[in-house]
């Protein structure tokens, strides 16, 4: 599933993105500021009762309120099951040179990008279990063993897991965790 509203992508994503009978894949045309709409339309291709991988490469830094990108990730999130994960990367203000850049980029940009610090790009994520090592640079998330080490730059990466989900049945909470469904009589106390 391949979300975009950009024209230029949909013509090239109309010429690959094929199914088979190895696997459906689809393209959905929508803004990211329409979570609803791209889960109605995402289910129709993805299976929701399983875990599912959300992947947003380099498009948070397009949303200029912190609140309103968490918000949006919340959101795509809510209908995923436990087990199901969320992968970033995006643009940060570490580098001089790249806020500079960025300025420049936003004079006459549209849509403007917003470079994050590693810390507010990992509240993006609260919530959620991040995976080691957490919001990283890029050329050092979970990096080669043998290969050569990579200068640090300022775009940064996470993953983090949807542990549990909860639901309410009468004066109980049941849990469902990644690793099983578990009953708390009288209400959930401890991880969620």
């Amino acid at each position: 599933m391949y979300v975009d509203n950009d024209p230029l992508v949909l013509t090239d994503a109309r010429a690959l993105l094929a199914s088979s009978p190895q696997g459906a894949t689809a393209y959905i045309d929508v803004d990211l500021y329409d979570p609803a709409r791209i889960l109605g339309e995402a289910a129709q291709t993805l299976d929701f009762g399983k875990p599912v991988a959300l992947m947003l490469m380099g498009i948070l830094g397009h949303v200029e309120s912190d609140d309103e990108a968490r918000s949006i990730i919340e959101r795509l999130m809510s209908v995923f099951p436990a087990g199901s994960y969320v992968a970033m990367y995006d643009g940060g203000d570490t580098d001089p040179d790249v806020v500079e850049a960025t300025r420049i980029w936003n004079v006459s940009a549209n849509p403007k990008y917003h470079l994050r610090s590693p810390v507010r790009l990992a509240a993006l994520l609260s919530g959620l279990e991040m995976v080691d090592p957490g919001v990283a640079s890029v050329t050092r998330w979970k990096p080669d063993a043998e290969a050569p080490a990579q200068p640090e730059i300022a775009q940064f990466a996470a993953v983090a897991l949807r542990r549990s989900v909860r639901m309410c049945d009468g004066d109980d909470d049941i849990v469902e965790f990644a690793d099983g469904v578990h009953v708390q009589p009288g209400g959930v106390r401890g991880r969620g």
